[in-house]
């Protein structure tokens, strides 16, 4: 079970001993929305996990409708939570992503559940990610208008409300996989024995800001708000700074 991604807490807790347990793990609250739809549903939730149980059904066919992809056509793997995950296009989970943030053309009751989703992420960024992570800093200076989600392994999607790039632009969904994984970690006491993640990974935060500010979802106030994840200075174990993560390509 991994440390918190907080490093005070992850620091706190390994000097006082404390257990890492699920609870603070970063798919609790994944987990809990799962036992809770069971709960709701009359479902066992003994076997919840199981491709076969009927909450992981119908998450696989929601996927499905909103990304377009046949449920036949979407490979299962196991996540690091031992959750079901799914093998899909980038342009597919973008595509559901711009769903999320113009839901207009699907049906009652997705539609109302999908504008509540995206409120109540974008009003409590720091639920969604914790206090200074890129997720939450994103959410925060985009006022209203920009969800972002991290995902394991340099994943990171985003959802950009109508209007959000421009007067008259339409919702965006942008998918981003950085190929090398992007794990980093961050500075901290090397007398503590915890792995904490960095608040941005190493590249995938300065690939979404480029992406945002070419789209004009982010002016240059807020692209120098999201300093600390934007052009990455890299230092090897003596601390000397040898290079940099920035962005080299433009949208076309």
């Amino acid at each position: 079970m991994h440390p918190p991604f907080d490093v005070t807490t992850a620091e706190r807790m390994f000097k006082n001993n404390e257990t890492n347990t699920p609870l603070r793990h970063d798919c609790s609250g994944k987990h809990t929305g799962m036992l809770a739809h069971c709960l709701l549903r009359g479902l066992p939730i003994e076997n919840y996990l199981d491709p076969s149980h009927p909450i992981q059904e119908t998450i696989l066919e929601t996927v499905a409708e909103m990304t377009g992809v046949p449920v036949k056509a979407i490979a299962l793997g196991t996540d690091g939570c031992s959750a079901p995950v799914f093998a899909l296009p980038l342009r597919s989970a973008a595509w559901a992503f711009a769903q999320l943030a113009d839901p207009a053309a699907l049906p009652e009751p997705r539609q109302s559940a999908l504008r509540r989703i995206f409120k109540a992420m974008t009003t409590h960024p720091d639920m969604v990610a914790g206090p200074d992570a890129f997720d939450t800093v994103l959410m925060q200076v985009g006022r209203g208008k920009i969800l972002s989600k991290v995902g394991a392994e340099g994943y990171q999607a985003i959802a950009l409300l109508p209007g959000a790039c421009g007067e008259g632009s339409p919702a965006l969904g942008i998918t981003i996989k950085i190929s090398d994984g992007d794990q980093a970690e961050r500075d901290r006491d090397p007398q503590v024995a915890v792995i904490a993640h960095d608040i941005g990974g190493r590249a995938r935060s300065t690939a979404a800001v480029a992406v945002l500010r070419q789209l004009g979802a982010l002016d240059e106030k807020q692209v120098a708000a999201l300093k600390a994840f934007n052009n990455r200075p890299q230092f090897n174990w003596r601390r000397l700074e040898v290079g940099e993560i920035r962005a080299a390509f433009e949208i076309k």
